[in-house]
């Protein structure tokens, strides 16, 4: 078991009316000033040159870089566009275009995002959609590789919104992003957000993402180089640890290359050493002895005790004595060397001689001791390294060997054809990469066995992460629709992404009713709303055998119930009833008819005009005279024939039957004949009974509006006649008998 130490140094430090000074306080700056305590933000940082020298983005944004210095700068493989301190990413564009590509998957979901970050999700859902129709674009990002990248994908429309980097190579609005649009799917997004047909070909570049925190350097860093197979670090950093040295305190690299010995975490400027434990030499001018602050004048370090197991000082140098000059700050380092054998919380014991002065005579002060405390913890980082104790390069910190091992040559090998150290019958064959599932430690020689994790599983095929525990890997989760009842049921989506759609369609009407009693002029309107999707075209039936059309008017109807379907593209229906109405038939019903004696003008007629929809306009007129009136009942009229038009306020009319005014030549002439109805009302034959007539009579009925229904000449002297009226529909009819100059005329009522 290997161990690492939090703190590695004990750093006394004394520092005595210490002054501000304004400058540059990053070391990472080359006008960086090691005296300045206040930064004047003057540094002058040059970011490609760090880069270059083996920082990382992250570091350098600690280092108070600002993340739009970065781009347009060679990294990562390609270009950085974009920095993201707060979503802890970079955005790499490789500035190649690789050709032009139909997006595919056309007319299918695939439930991809528009944000920002989201292109390498959206691209590995793209790819493993199984389109009917190859999805080139996606697949075009996800196969391409360069400068010993492999991890490229099609960024989505948000990434294009990230920033804009002249420097960057190849980059276009029009190329396709990742983004399908999910309203219409024969279409999907380019970079600028604008939509296309998926069939259509553009130009696909190509991008990646850094992890600003994986992109650091160090024990990770350097496993994830030889696992990619890039060859190793960038120029100017080496994966070899070295120990914690005084040379390295003011190197900001070591600390992340020194596998925990030193971690970055603790400040050695903070470390100080107090007589009581609560008072810093660095932070005072006193020293405190009895309870008296006295006046420091030196402090001599003469041992140090009590270190960890398998720790030394290396060089100790002792003893040394501190003796600050006024202004300035005093330092020392002790370095401690070794591997720590046992992890743990260790106190250590420094003692020493101060110098003090009181009343002007220095007086020194022995036994002075500080405590110190260092943690010893079990490692987390995989170290790489050669783990055999008798090869050449053996590193005593790696826990995990990298095959790097170098060996003398046995002298008692008859042959080592590989020259590796190992006789050729001592070879062990098997697995030499440790970055394989069956790697083997033992083994000498590469058989070819080595198997490796695939994308989102680990060596024994289990998901790497799956935080619904569905089974289903997160990288392969497909967000949908998951409900078999739902009209956008997605067999491919394995989460439910709550965007189920389901039957809602619902019709109202506005319905206009007939003018006149009959009349075709009727209308409805019936609109709908929830149809799916919402800007589906509906499908409007009037049934039980109208045609289907697309717009919901019907005219042209008549009173009457009617039943209209309604139907969207997802087949979703529903039915709205409704009815026609229409006013009651205009009917003029003749109330009485007077003669006139030939040369008086004293006829007159009187009617009622029932249905229809009031006020009536009426037109007399005289058919076989000049006579003409707009009067409902009129008078005063010469023997003839009248007949009038009725016209309601919806432009409805009707015209009566012919009315006669009878001339009466003489006071015999007018006697009228004797005319009984009954029964009455009358429901199936009506009985009539005319009184004596000397000569041929006929007998005339006529409805309400006026239309003849019986006629029937009778022989002079007949007196009963009955009249078969069960066919008749119900209401007011007119019953006329006319025989030579004499006439009789009754009601009667037809009931159902």
């Amino acid at each position: 078991m290997r161990y690492l130490l939090t703190v590695t140094s004990c750093l006394l430090v004394l520092s005595l009316n210490a002054q501000d000074i304004y400058g540059c306080i990053s070391p990472f700056a080359p006008n960086y000033n090691p005296a300045a305590t206040i930064n004047d933000y003057s540094c002058d940082y040059d970011v490609p040159q760090l880069l270059a020298d083996g920082y990382c983005i992250q570091e350098l944004l600690d280092g108070d870089v600002w993340y739009y210095d970065f781009q347009g700068i060679e990294y990562g493989g390609g270009y950085i566009r974009h920095v993201s301190p707060s979503a802890g990413k970079a955005l790499i564009s490789s500035g190649t275009n690789v050709g032009s590509f139909e997006w595919g998957c056309y007319g299918q979901s695939v439930s991809t995002s528009t944000g920002a970050w989201t292109g390498e999700t959206n691209t590995l859902a793209i790819v493993s959609a199984g389109c009917t129709d190859v999805a080139d674009a996606a697949i075009a990002a996800y196969q391409f590789s360069q400068n010993g990248y492999s991890d490229w994908f099609l960024p989505s429309s948000g990434d294009y919104g990230l920033g804009d980097c002249g420097s960057c190579g190849s980059w276009y609005s029009s190329a396709w992003s990742s983004s399908e649009y999910s309203l219409n799917l024969d279409r999907a997004r380019k970079l600028s957000g604008s939509l296309d047909y998926r069939f259509n070909s553009n130009h696909v570049i190509p991008v990646r993402y850094i992890d600003l925190e994986d992109d650091c350097i160090g024990p990770a860093s350097c496993q994830d180089w030889v696992q990619e197979g890039q060859g190793g670090p960038p120029p100017g950093v080496s994966c070899d640890y070295p120990l914690f040295n005084c040379e390295s305190v003011d190197d900001p690299i070591w600390n992340d290359m020194a596998t925990g010995l030193y971690p970055a975490d603790t400040s050695y400027l903070e470390v100080g050493i107090s007589s009581d434990a609560s008072v810093l030499l660095h932070a005072s001018e006193t020293f405190t002895v009895d309870g008296t602050a006295q006046t420091l004048i030196s402090l001599e370090i003469d041992s140090i005790a009590d270190l960890p197991p398998g720790l030394t000082l290396d060089d100790p140098g002792l003893p040394l004595m501190l003796s600050p000059d006024e202004g300035a700050v005093s330092t020392s380092c002790f370095a401690l060397e070794g591997v720590p054998s046992d992890q743990g919380t260790y106190t250590i014991t420094v003692y020493s001689t101060a110098t003090i002065a009181v009343f002007g005579f220095e007086i020194p002060v022995d036994g002075v001791q500080f405590d110190h405390t260092i943690e010893v913890l079990e490692t987390t980082s995989e170290i790489l390294g050669c783990t055999y104790a008798d090869a050449l390069n053996f590193n005593p910190y790696a826990n995990s060997d990298d095959g790097s091992c170098e060996f003398e040559p046995f002298a008692g090998c008859e042959s080592d054809a590989d020259e590796d150290g190992v006789c050729d019958e001592d070879e062990v064959a098997g697995c030499t990469d440790f970055t394989a599932c069956n790697f083997d430690d033992f083994s000498t020689d590469d058989d070819d066995s080595c198997f490796y994790e695939e994308f989102g599983y680990d060596c024994d095929g289990n998901c790497l992460e799956d935080a619904d525990l569905d089974g289903i890997c997160d990288a392969f989760e497909i967000e949908g629709c998951t409900d078999l009842d739902a009209l956008n049921f997605d067999p491919t989506a394995t989460d439910d992404d709550g965007s189920c759609a389901y039957c809602a369609l619902e019709a109202s009407l506005e319905v206009t009713d007939a003018t006149c009693n009959g009349s075709d002029d009727g209308a409805v309107l019936v609109s709908a709303i929830g149809a799916y999707p919402n800007d589906s075209l509906l499908t409007f039936v009037l049934l039980p055998d109208g045609a289907p059309q697309s717009e919901g008017a019907f005219v042209g109807l008549l009173a009457g119930e009617y039943t209209v379907e309604v139907v969207d593209a997802a087949g979703c229906f529903t039915t709205v009833l409704f009815e026609v109405m229409e006013p009651e038939p205009l009917l003029v019903l003749l109330d009485n008819v007077v003669g006139t004696e030939q040369g008086l003008n004293q006829g007159a007629i009187a009617i009622t005009v029932t249905g229809g929809s009031e006020a009536y306009v009426f037109a007399w007129t005289q058919l076989d005279g000049s006579f003409t009136s707009a009067s409902e009942d009129i008078d005063n009229l010469e023997g003839g024939t009248y007949q009038v038009t009725v016209s309601d306020e919806n432009g409805c009319s009707v015209t009566s039957f012919e009315i006669v005014v009878e001339t009466i030549v003489g006071v015999e002439e007018s006697m009228m004949i004797d005319l009984s109805l009954f029964p009455n009302p009358v429901v199936s034959n009506l009985t009539i009974e005319i009184g004596h007539h000397a000569l041929q009579a006929s007998v005339h009925i006529h409805d309400a509006a006026g239309r003849l229904v019986y006629t029937k000449t009778i022989a002079a002297g007949t007196n009963r006649l009955q009249v078969d009226c069960s066919r008749w529909m119900s209401g007011m009819y007119h019953v006329v008998v006319l025989s030579g100059e004499w006439d009789a005329r009754e009601k009667v009522f037809v009931q159902r």
